[in-house]
């Protein structure tokens, strides 16, 4: 799956960091890195982590030091893991934002609505679920040539094939606007 898509930020790669410095995300540690040196921020923990992008193999280990030095040089607040969750899913939705295939939209929904984070709040469940049932209706070949099949809710009715994506890209849009706002985090822990 092509979720490169984006440009990564700081959040993401808190959220990234959460996950355990997965291997299919290590190089957007080192590439962030390179374009704050290139945006005129600079220290000495910041250059070894951008350095790191230079080796054809990455090591996971030594980006998670430099990482970790580097957000505490820049004196980034250590927040609950459980935001890092909230910054994962808003990673996905601004991917499934800009993502026009159906076999990446397919698999962000499917990671968005897969993993069974430990978060106990009602809205949050709700939320993901939503996206898992997007995923079933509209991307799940339930439409057929002549007729539609079982939707679980009216709303998917309504909805074309062809306007699935413009419709989760306009979902994801507003649910991005919802988590990138730290302010909100409180309305789901």
């Amino acid at each position: 799956m092509n979720k490169n898509c984006v440009a990564i930020d700081l959040k993401d790669l808190l959220a990234f960091s959460q996950k355990g410095f997965p291997i299919e995300h290590i190089r957007k540690f080192t590439d962030w890195a390179e374009n704050k040196i290139i945006s005129g921020c600079s220290n000495d923990n910041l250059l070894i982590l951008a350095s790191l992008g230079l080796d054809n193999i990455i090591e996971q280990y030594e980006v998670k030091l430099w990482f970790n030095r580097v957000i505490s040089e820049l004196n980034v607040p250590i927040k609950p893991a459980i935001t890092n969750i909230f910054y994962y899913h808003r990673y996905l939705f601004k991917c499934m934002m800009n993502a026009d295939d159906d076999g990446v939209l397919y698999d962000l929904l499917l990671e968005s609505s897969s993993y069974n984070w430990d978060v106990n709040n009602y809205s949050w469940f709700k939320m993901i679920d939503f996206f898992s049932e997007i995923r079933t209706n509209l991307f799940d070949d339930c439409y057929s040539d002549d007729e539609f099949t079982y939707f679980t809710r009216d709303i998917f009715f309504e909805i074309k094939k062809e306007g699935r994506k413009e419709y989760l890209h306009d979902v994801s849009k507003r649910f991005f606007k919802f988590l990138d706002n730290d302010d909100n985090y409180y309305l789901i822990t």
